[in-house]
């Protein structure tokens, strides 16, 4: 990948000379206003046509085809020209691929070695635009998700689809450079997704914590019933549990039922402090260390 290479949020709108460069064949400027129309139910199926076609050209090569831009996006105005999305080994490597497609009339339109190896070619029956890039390419990403996002977030398709049909009552020279001034919102868009996926994050953490935590306490829990149990064989129930079912004050177990807990419980201060509260109110008025055990796995309402 060339160092000049930029993703597609840093990189400003193209001049006219850089139009050119990129362009094989003749340059042509628009000869009216950018066509938006409505959503075609058929688009999708275009979309399957063609990349059936491709598959059928390259075989293995063809590491992954999506159909990309607004005309995979359900209900939103379109320019109705299809576009795809090729991923190869390598888009740099032309040899492995260019020949293939043109041979089955593809033709290649647009090559940016300086951003990303871009190849871009128009169909040989229906309109699209064939985009080629490598495999692992930061663009592929960014292109399945602003698809996405649109698919999934109705406010963003709105307004998009406002920009786009506004933009498209102005006049301009060139495609790319109404492709361009659409960056903002496609900017925005991406804004709102990734902050969209930083509260999922979030949440997602909050989950797991929790469940870690919950993990943690029922570990802890058994520990502690193990040397509670210990403490039993050691001093004898009777010497624990007094008549009427009360706790016994006097004791070595008896005495040493909240330091087990709290030793036990000692990876979490939040346990610590629950064991503690549970082993003082729970010993005065709960019939016996099994009832201790049992309300502090159970929530026990004396806490």
């Amino acid at each position: 990948m060339s160092k000049e290479t930029k993703p597609f949020a840093d990189r400003p709108p193209l001049t006219e000379e850089q139009i050119r460069t990129h362009t094989i064949g003749a340059l042509k400027p628009l000869s009216g206003r950018i066509l938006i129309v409505d959503y075609d139910a058929q688009w999708p199926e275009l979309f399957s046509r063609e990349a059936v076609r491709i598959r059928a050209v390259l075989g293995h090569r063809a590491l992954r085809i999506e159909h990309t831009g607004s005309t995979a996006v359900p209900g939103l105005f379109a320019k109705p020209i299809i576009d795809m999305l090729l991923v190869v080994i390598d888009s740099a490597d032309e040899g492995a691929y260019l020949q293939d497609l043109v041979a089955a009339g593809y033709v290649l339109r647009i090559r940016e070695t300086n951003w990303f190896e871009h190849r871009m070619f128009n169909g040989p029956g229906s309109e699209i635009n064939l985009h080629v890039f490598s495999s692992g390419c930061p663009e592929i990403d960014r292109m399945l998700m602003f698809r996405d996002r649109l698919r999934s977030n109705a406010a963003d398709r709105d307004l998009y689809a406002r920009t786009k049909l506004a933009l498209a009552q102005q006049e301009w020279k060139y495609v790319q450079n109404y492709a361009d001034a659409k960056t903002v919102v496609i900017e925005e868009t991406e804004i709102g997704h990734l902050l969209t996926c930083l509260d999922h994050v979030a949440d997602d953490r909050q989950i797991e914590r929790g469940q870690q935590v919950s993990r943690l306490v029922e570990d802890e829990v058994g520990s502690a019933e193990v040397c509670l149990l210990a403490a039993l064989r050691d001093d004898g129930e009777a010497g624990l549990v007094g008549s009427g079912g009360g706790c016994c004050r006097s004791g070595p177990a008896a005495q040493h039922q909240a330091s087990v807990i709290s030793l036990s419980l000692d990876p979490t201060k939040k346990a610590i402090s629950r064991a503690s509260s549970l082993s003082n109110s729970c010993a005065r008025s709960c019939g016996g260390v099994r009832s201790l055990l049992r309300f502090f796995m159970y929530s026990c309402p004396c806490a």
